[in-house]
């Protein structure tokens, strides 16, 4: 980590694993699982190379078949996993500390503009839900961007700057059902639920939009301020 990135990277004293969650959003793929494609690659062109014998041809298919038995209970069991992190059937969803790591690591993309085709949003958007445009309004204007991917989801977030130099995240997760995120307080506005948490002196707000996961956190940003911010995106005025 750069110094520029721990600058960016508010500790929190409650949860003091926040700051390593940062660094572990990507979920790469098991070790196993590649070396079980070498070994359908490597038996596949053993194979080829056979020069006859119906007996050593139908055991080396049938070696095949288990390999790809075997990968496919290895895909599985990875799904399940996968499935288990992000709140699906069953699933726990994310704790409070990873909701607020993917909106509080440093910006790695530009910020996106004002839609002129979109009244109140940004050029940016996931699954077709275009993040806010909050500057005339708020006085909070984009001023960065990144994209991860968590188990195996797509997460966008952008990053917006007030008159006092705070910064909030802003991120929605790709796909649906949305996972659940364990919080404190619900704030109703309208029919949408916020649920409010707060992680050293991180607040969280979490809600859905279109069944997606929508995740707003600030250092030494009140939740008046994140659940005015999220619930005005919403209502769209």
């Amino acid at each position: 980590m750069t110094p520029a990135d721990k600058a960016d990277t508010p500790r929190a004293d409650g949860e003091p694993e926040l700051v390593g969650l940062l660094h572990s959003i990507d979920v790469p793929a098991p070790e196993r699982l590649h070396e079980r494609v070498q070994a359908m690659v490597d038996e596949r062109s053993r194979t080829a190379g056979l020069a006859g014998g119906h007996e050593t041809l139908r055991g080396a298919l049938y070696s095949m078949r288990l390999r790809l038995g075997a990968l496919a209970a290895a895909g599985a069991a990875l799904g399940a996993a996968l499935a288990l992190a992000l709140g699906g059937p069953g699933g726990a969803g994310l704790s409070l500390g990873e909701a607020a790591a993917l909106t509080l690591r440093p910006a790695t993309m530009a910020a996106p503009t004002e839609s002129h085709a979109l009244q109140g949003q940004l050029n940016a958007s996931v699954d077709g839900i275009s993040f806010p445009y909050w500057k005339d309004r708020f006085g909070w204007r984009s001023s960065g961007s990144r994209e991860d991917r968590a188990a195996g989801r797509r997460v966008r977030t952008v990053f917006y700057t007030d008159g006092h130099g705070r910064r909030i995240g802003y991120a929605i997760v790709s796909g649906t059902p949305a996972p659940n995120v364990s919080s404190g307080s619900v704030s109703w506005r309208g029919a949408t639920a916020y649920y409010i948490g707060k992680v050293g002196e991180t607040t969280v707000v979490t809600w859905q939009r279109g069944r997606h996961l929508c995740i707003v956190s600030g250092h030494g940003v009140d939740a008046q301020t994140l659940v005015t911010l999220a619930s005005w995106d919403d209502a769209g005025d």
